[in-house]
Formats: structure tokens, C-alpha cells, sequence
């Protein structure tokens, strides 16, 4: 198992393995002293080069749940994707800053502390 920890822009990065059905993938964390914990589950595997950027309008498909429990509070899987513009203030601050530098198909797990929420 390989693990790296550099500093991005304040962050605390380390690449874990982890088994996802059946495969081992390698998955890149970045801690943040604001409490935020950004992890690249999959990345697009074309890299599109539109970046969700701050004044983007992005539309994600989420599922939101209890670190504590894992009890699921909301998802977008039962209904149409959610649309907003990032940065803009209409989401809570973890999804201004988590969603931003995402491209086309990527999937991350935001751990959002509340006051980011």
C-alpha cells in the first residue's frame, strides 16, 4: 500500500487503497484545517477539460448521510439531478469548496463539518 502525505494549499493529502467490489483503487484524500475532507472516489477516465469552477452551473446527483450513523438524511437519486451555480452561495460552503475543480463524471465524498454546513 503506497501513502504520500504532502501539503496542497493547507491540505493534508494521502493516497489509501481501498477494496471497491472486489478491486483495489487507489483513492486521494485531502484533509483541510477547516475541518473539510475531500476523497476522489473515481475520476473521469477522458479528464474532460470543463472543470467545475466557481460561477460554473454544475448539476450533481448526491446522497447525503450521518458520519455517525450512516443514516441517509437526503438524496437526488429518487428525483432529477440538482442544478445550482457553484460558488454563488445557493449550497452550503463544503459544496462550494468540494465540488469545485470536479469535472464530467467524477464521483467524491465530501465529509462536510458543520461549520461548513
Amino acid at each position: 500500500m503506497k501513502t504520500t502525505v504532502e501539503l496542497d494549499n493547507g491540505a493534508e493529502v494521502n493516497l489509501k487503497k481501498t477494496v471497491d467490489i472486489g478491486a483495489e483503487v487507489n483513492v486521494r484524500v485531502r484533509k483541510f484545517s477547516n475541518g473539510l475532507v475531500i476523497e476522489d472516489l473515481e475520476l473521469n477516465p477522458e479528464r474532460v477539460s470543463i472543470l467545475a469552477t466557481p460561477g460554473s452551473t454544475v448539476l450533481i446527483s448526491y446522497v447525503g448521510q450521518l458520519k455517525c450513523n450512516g443514516l441517509v438524511f437526503e438524496s437526488s437519486f429518487s428525483k432529477p439531478p440538482f442544478l445550482f451555480k457553484l460558488g454563488a452561495g445557493e449550497v452550503i460552503k463544503g459544496w462550494d469548496i468540494g465540488i469545485n475543480g470536479m469535472r464530467i463524471g467524477d464521483k467524491r465524498r465530501l465529509t462536510i463539518p458543520p461549520s461548513l454546513a
